[in-house]
């Protein structure tokens, strides 16, 4: 269970703002492990007030009413968000790495501390243009925050690698990832059936056109193998043509809800990374 702020050593009582834009089953299980360690306020985009339902009632929400990231509209709810600062008053502001607009809070408030989450020091690569919070964006936040989080010691090695001197000395923390457990506790099948998962996310970077094309030679060796691949994608013409010929393979592309991605896993017996 991910805890960003063990190491921190907050307070019982300190106020914690949180804003992330992505991320959601990480950032949910982050905010549901924090209290009563810390009293927490979630800061939600349109596009993430889904979520609510799936935090336990001590974390607050603020809706922010932000658009998506290309909107001016931004502007409004940077608005919004300035003045529920100004009257929540945290002692922490910790931001996901993907926020941009929410960025401008390190200038309005510079004396509360600024604490963000990298999940990836530098950009993945993508179909589809910006992703993620451009990389420049990015390294201007995180050389001006007040402590970084990592999920592994590999990534805490790279980021000082990346970002030079500047990390050295500073606060900069590795904690795991942690389990996502909203999904449900499954078990592993006692007499496999030979089905293969490939699931989450699905771009450029995860790699999935090496299982598909992989696929004839699996079977060649395992007939009755069955690969299901499930997650949104953006670009499933990507993948479309690579697996038309390929009856044992499966693409449920678009989101998950919790029951089906709790029976895939149940139905699986190999999970795939390429």
């Amino acid at each position: 269970m991910p805890a960003d702020f063990i190491s921190i050593r907050i307070m019982s009582k300190t106020k914690v703002l949180h804003i992330s834009r992505g991320f959601n089953d990480y950032v949910i299980e982050l905010l549901n492990s924090l209290p009563p360690r810390v009293e927490v306020c979630h800061v939600l985009s349109q596009s993430d007030a889904w979520m609510t339902s799936a935090l336990i009632p001590e974390v607050q929400v603020f809706d922010s009413k932000a658009p998506r990231v290309s909107s001016l509209g931004n502007l409004f709810a940077m608005i919004r968000l300035i003045r529920f600062v100004q009257k929540y008053r945290p002692d922490i502001i910790h931001m996901q790495n993907g926020v941009i607009w929410e960025l401008i809070l390190m200038w309005f408030f510079p004396k509360i501390p600024v604490v963000i989450t990298v999940h990836d020091i530098t950009r993945h690569p993508s179909h589809h243009g910006f992703l993620f919070t451009p990389q420049g964006i990015l390294d201007f936040a995180v050389k001006r925050a007040n402590g970084i989080i990592v999920h592994s010691q590999k990534l805490k090695d790279y980021a000082i690698q990346y970002y030079g001197s500047r990390l050295q000395n500073f606060p900069l923390f590795v904690i795991p990832h942690g389990v996502l457990q909203r999904y449900g506790c499954g078990r592993a099948a006692i007499n496999p059936n030979n089905r293969v998962l490939f699931f989450g996310t699905v771009d450029k970077w995860k790699g999935l056109e090496y299982i598909l094309k992989a696929a004839p030679a699996i079977k060649s060796q395992i007939p009755d193998i069955e690969i299901k691949v499930a997650g949104h994608c953006r670009q499933p013409e990507c993948y479309q043509d690579i697996a038309k010929d390929l009856e044992y393979v499966s693409l449920n592309f678009g989101y998950q809800d919790n029951a089906t991605v709790t029976a895939l896993f149940e139905w699986a017996d190999v999970l795939v990374l390429p």
